[in-house]
């Protein structure tokens, strides 16, 4: 793991100052001792209970300990799909994500779950954090993240127990491939439309 993150992101640090820290939330001793100005939380409170089951609130009060009096933790999330969405590109993804998510349960694993804003604000507030700024923005649908759930959901295919249930579930995988090349606001996005 810790080579993919410094594939990704050294560019973008300064080597005297910055450093990659890599381990697991759950482990008391990780980063026990540290604290920053800034602590980013990218993406993580989605992610972590694919990895660490109902951990949302303990890894909240983990960072909060890190950042040092004055300093800021920064957020970057993004909001649950609204479930009741009703135009066809929104629905398609909810179709996408919902294959995505049964694929995972099958195959016993954790799904990937987004935290509302909402949410983390009050789990924030019980913690001693004040909101200093917040922004919501668009979401921004792209064939590239339709196409890497669908992806994802292929990959987790191998898990699923029952010959028939797989097939099944790999025949909907395709239609819904299917759905998003022929969706115009998709093609549109690519140049495809």
């Amino acid at each position: 793991m810790r080579a993919t993150v410094e594939d990704e992101v050294m560019q973008f640090l300064h080597p005297s100052r910055d450093r990659i820290l890599v381990g697991n939330w759950r482990d008391a001793e990780f980063l026990q001792d540290e604290s920053f100005d800034v602590v980013l939380a990218d993406y993580l409170l989605g992610s972590v209970d694919h990895f660490a089951p109902f951990f949302q609130v303990g890894l909240l009060k983990r960072l909060h300990g890190l950042v040092r009096p004055g300093g800021y933790l920064v957020f970057v999330g993004k909001e649950p799909e609204d479930l009741a969405a009703t135009d066809p590109t929104s629905k398609l993804a909810l179709d996408v994500e919902a294959l995505r998510d049964a694929v995972m349960v099958l195959g016993r694993q954790r799904p990937y779950r987004e935290m509302p804003r909402r949410w983390v604000s009050e789990r924030l507030a019980e913690l001693g954090f004040e909101l200093v700024s917040g922004r919501l923005f668009p979401r921004r649908l792209t064939v590239e993240k339709v196409t890497r759930n669908l992806d994802w959901a292929a990959e987790e295919l191998s898990a699923v127990p029952s010959e028939r249930l797989h097939a099944d579930l790999q025949r909907h995988l395709e239609q819904l491939r299917k759905r998003v090349e022929e969706s115009p606001a998709l093609m549109k996005e690519i140049g495809r439309a």
